[in-house]
């Protein structure tokens, strides 16, 4: 499966013209979540020895977080070009700041965004308003000029 999207139109209409068949609503969710930044994030932090100085941790945290950031770009920079030679830039970005999102929801002592224990459920609330948002109104290739 290529992690370039495609959709209908959001007026429906025709069918896009690409060479593969749309994909449904799920399908372009599970294509924007960036599975191959959380599982190398989800490992690397796995394999981190407890420390007691929190501010080394925090440190080791942005390192890992922003080369999982740096790694999942590359991915899909390189696998949503590969059928047309252009990349789909806004899968790229939404896939990144869905890896932001999903690092403030972790919460501490794993995410590297400390955010305050009165203030945790905001990112699962972003979340939530973030992965309905962009199921809907992401489309990818429609054959209306957009990627």
């Amino acid at each position: 499966m290529s992690l370039r999207v495609h959709g209908l139109p959001m007026g429906g209409g025709d069918p896009p013209s690409v060479p593969t068949a749309p994909d449904g609503w799920a399908t372009r969710l599970a294509k924007l979540i960036p599975a191959e930044a959380l599982g190398l994030y989800g490992a690397a932090t796995g394999v981190l020895p407890p420390m007691d100085n929190t501010t080394l941790r925090l440190v080791f945290l942005i390192i890992i977080a922003a080369a999982c950031l740096a790694m999942s770009i590359a991915i899909r920079y390189k696998s949503t070009s590969l059928a047309t030679g252009r990349p789909q830039v806004w899968a790229i970005v939404i896939s990144s700041v869905s890896f932001v999102i999903w690092l403030m929801s972790l919460g501490i002592p794993n995410s590297p965004i400390p955010i305050p224990q009165e203030l945790a459920f905001i990112p699962t609330i972003i979340a939530v308003i973030w992965t309905t948002a962009i199921g809907v109104f992401y489309r990818g290739d429609t054959g209306e000029g957009s990627s």
